[in-house]
């Protein structure tokens, strides 16, 4: 039988240096982006590591059925948020950062066409 991946790991290395030429509201927008994924591809891998074949015990087959539900759930709400985040509105929301709408924008419209 071979062993086939189910999920790819990519790295994207930052160091300070390259992000001290940006704006400040870029740079924390780069950081809750970046919490977002990690958050994000940890409750995947949580995911496909709670899925297992049916053991014909009902109440096992059960908890683990809603062990991934809440876990799916988890996942929906940090894309929830995300997407909250890159709408730039809220009484929280004081970017003056012409860049970074336009960055914000084109993500939710790539995102968008791609659903």
């Amino acid at each position: 039988m071979e062993n086939k991946a189910i999920e790819t790991i990519h790295k994207f290395p930052m160091r300070m240096k390259d992000l001290e030429g940006l704006e400040p509201d870029i740079q924390a927008a780069l950081a809750i982006s970046s919490m977002a994924v990690t958050e994000c591809n940890v409750l995947m891998r949580l995911y496909l590591d709670a899925c297992h074949t049916p053991t014909g015990d009902d109440e096992v087959d059960m908890i683990a059925l809603i062990h991934g539900g809440v876990i799916i759930r988890a996942l929906s709400a940090k894309l929830f948020e995300f997407w909250e985040f890159l709408k730039l509105e809220g009484k929280y929301n004081r970017t003056q950062s012409m860049s970074l709408t336009e960055i914000a924008n084109s993500v939710r419209n790539q995102f968008s066409a791609s659903v």
